[in-house]
């Protein structure tokens, strides 16, 4: 069964895939690698002299998601935007019945496009539902991050308490009208935001990606994190709670570098991007 409900939703989300890539600021090039999973599509930015930046965005928002970052990050950093296996993007599973059903499996997924990108080890970043698939690669394969940068990541705080029972609500009642409420309520009150994601996210809940839940990563696997850490959360995040997050990513990994960015929301890479593209160079190059 594939992610999307029809060939109408299929298309038009992959045209507001390419009209956002159509705006990429540096050249680019489309890579894809082959996974026990399927075929993984990443876009590749910035000189192959430079040390490389994996990326990974959250749920139904594609690589394009790094459009305002891209071009700070690509003048120190060999990019690569990942389209996450069992999302939307170019990414494309070669079983339906067969895809990352725990964090553990995003590892597994993800040592493979390393492998196939030939990269021994890199910095990681992910947004969202792909901060769950960071932590989890951090977790699992060590060994491939240099440093590991997770902004507002799924896994970290209670979230699913604030977003389950709203998505749940809308699968039972699955009207435009709760749609509309629900990609509403998601994005927040910033109009760079709905202007970018509202018509992406109300196709993307029209349809059935296939993604792990991401569930609480346990203190004793945040533990396990030996890689250099830098959290960055939305003060008005309306899927997290930025002052619990913060404190449970002080309490099992104190050295972490933790920034809470003042009237931001969940969508912090296109809201403040200023802010957040000097935090993520600073950290990577100090």
């Amino acid at each position: 069964m594939s992610i999307y409900r029809n060939s109408s939703i299929k298309q038009q989300m992959l045209d507001i895939y390419e009209k956002k890539i159509a705006k990429w600021p540096v050249v680019n090039e489309s890579v894809y690698v082959d996974t026990t999973f399927g075929r993984t599509h990443i876009l590749s930015s910035g000189s192959t002299d430079l040390p490389p930046l994996i990326l990974l965005p959250g749920l139904a928002m594609t690589s394009a998601v790094w459009l305002p970052n891209i071009g700070a990050f690509s003048r120190d950093f060999h990019c690569f935007a990942v389209d996450v296996i069992g999302d939307y993007g170019k990414s494309e599973l070669a079983d339906p019945r067969h895809y990352p059903r725990v964090g553990k499996d995003y590892s597994t997924w993800l040592r493979q496009v390393f492998e196939g990108l030939g990269l021994k080890k890199a910095h990681l970043a992910g947004l969202s539902h792909g901060g769950f698939a960071a932590i989890n690669h951090a977790i699992f394969a060590p060994e491939q991050i240099e440093k590991l940068i997770l902004m507002a990541p799924s896994g970290l705080e209670l979230s699913l308490k604030k977003v389950l029972p709203k998505i749940f609500y809308y699968l039972i009642f699955p009207s435009e009208k709760n749609r509309i409420s629900l990609v509403d309520w998601f994005l927040g009150d910033d109009p760079t935001m709905k202007a970018a994601f509202f018509k992406q996210l109300d196709l993307g809940l029209q349809g059935r990606p296939k993604v792990p839940i991401p569930i609480l990563v346990s203190g004793n696997k945040l533990r396990r994190i030996s890689r250099p850490v830098m959290l960055l959360l939305g003060e008005k995040d309306v899927t997290t709670n930025a002052e619990r997050a913060k404190a449970r990513m002080k309490k099992n990994l104190p050295t972490a570098r933790i920034e809470v960015i003042s009237g931001v929301g969940h969508g912090m890479n296109y809201e403040a991007t200023k802010i957040v593209n000097r935090l993520v160079l600073d950290f990577l190059e100090n």
